[in-house]
């Protein structure tokens, strides 16, 4: 099944460190929303598959084809939908942070994040990006956190041809200001509606929620609250964006 038109959904889930069923289910239930909120797409926070946590290893990366993470595939082959879920993977280089793309026609691809933050780099190698991602009818170029505080990043991305920038997020209270202001400044300066998934509050993961989407034109178009897991979903409306949070 090709990825549906329609609407684009940033998912803000709690963390379930070391609880990867857990975590698995709470995925399904975000992406099912998703879908029948007509998305095409679903973007989920930075390692949100496993928690953001700068203690993993080797160990703790996981396998596109883990049988655990079928009924991702599955459920995206069966809705339409493209599922972007965060995930340590593995390399030659050692451990990356990066993103499971689960494609309506079976396939999974990556992404792995290319710009690191400083406090990543004893755990994690850089990555080196990945493809556009066909979904809602649009081409949507994935970033990861502190890559959004590249130029060259979205520059890059933009200049391949996405007209949405999405972004997988671990934001805590103290850069969160800092961060939402740069997502819409890139919404502003490149044309490209703009996607935020963060964690949701969190005192023990330290992460801030507010996931957020904007416009084109860096109209807000729907941010979450702090606290609790939804979606922040954007639908084309007679060609100008609408936003909810669901």
């Amino acid at each position: 099944m090709d990825a549906r038109p329609g609407s684009l959904a940033a998912a803000q889930i709690e963390a379930r460190p070391r609880r990867l069923a857990d975590s698995i289910d709470a995925h399904l239930s975000l992406a099912r929303a998703a879908a029948g909120a007509d998305a095409g797409l679903v973007i989920f926070p930075e390692l949100s598959l496993t928690s953001y946590d700068t203690t993993l290893t080797l160990a703790d990366a996981l396998d596109p084809a883990d049988p655990a993470l079928a009924p991702l595939s599955a459920l995206a082959r069966a809705r339409g939908l493209v599922v972007v879920a965060g995930a340590p993977l593995a390399s030659s280089d050692g451990l990356l942070i990066g993103s499971l793309v689960f494609h309506p026609d079976g396939a999974v691809g990556t992404y792995t994040k290319r710009y690191l933050h400083h406090s990543e780099t004893p755990t994690f190698a850089p990555g080196s990006g990945g493809p556009l991602v066909r979904a809602g009818g649009s081409d949507v170029g994935l970033a990861i956190c502190a890559e959004v505080n590249h130029p060259a990043h979205v520059v890059d991305t933009v200049a391949s041809g996405a007209a949405v920038y999405a972004s997988s997020c671990f934001l805590s209270p103290g850069g969160y200001g800092k961060d939402f202001r740069r997502l819409q400044e890139c919404a502003v300066a490149h044309g490209v509606v703009t996607m935020m998934a963060n964690f949701a509050d969190s005192p023990a993961l330290g992460s801030a929620g507010g996931s957020a989407i904007w416009d084109a034109t860096g109209a807000l178009l729907a941010a979450a609250p702090a606290a609790g897991e939804c979606l922040v979903v954007a639908a084309p409306e007679r060609g100008r964006w609408t936003g909810r949070v669901i």
